[in-house]
């Protein structure tokens, strides 16, 4: 929009030059309409660099407050991640003993009453 703003200047001014073509010299005033336009071109681009300034501050500072939170979470997962690794090791853990004691308890059994059968309860 600023750039537009700028060619619409800038063509005013070739125009009115155009116009005045009748004339070798250009006038004071096409002079100054050329200097005008040429100006508002310059502060056009000096606004779009400041509007660009200020939205580049507040997007750093979302993206830092996004990485914080972001490292946060990941820290927090990481040790969730690390609680459920524990807690599955446990679990196997006493799988594996509860399958031993319930071998050794069945072991026992058949040999000491050779002529009974277990049943296939869980």
């Amino acid at each position: 929009m600023c750039t537009y703003t700028a060619s619409v200047c800038l063509l005013a001014g070739l125009a009115v030059a155009t116009l005045a073509g009748c004339s070798s010299n250009p006038t004071a005033a096409d002079t100054m309409r050329g200097h005008a336009a040429d100006v508002q071109s310059r502060a056009d681009q000096e606004n779009k660099s400041a509007a660009d300034w200020d939205k580049g501050k507040k997007l750093i500072a979302s993206g830092d407050k996004n990485v914080e939170a972001g490292e946060r979470r990941a820290a927090a997962a990481e040790k969730d991640l690390q609680r459920g690794r524990d807690q599955v090791a446990l679990g196997r853990r006493e799988q594996a003993e509860g399958r031993a004691l319930v071998e050794a308890a069945e072991r026992s059994f058949r040999l000491a009453y050779p002529d009974q059968t277990l049943g296939s309860g869980n």
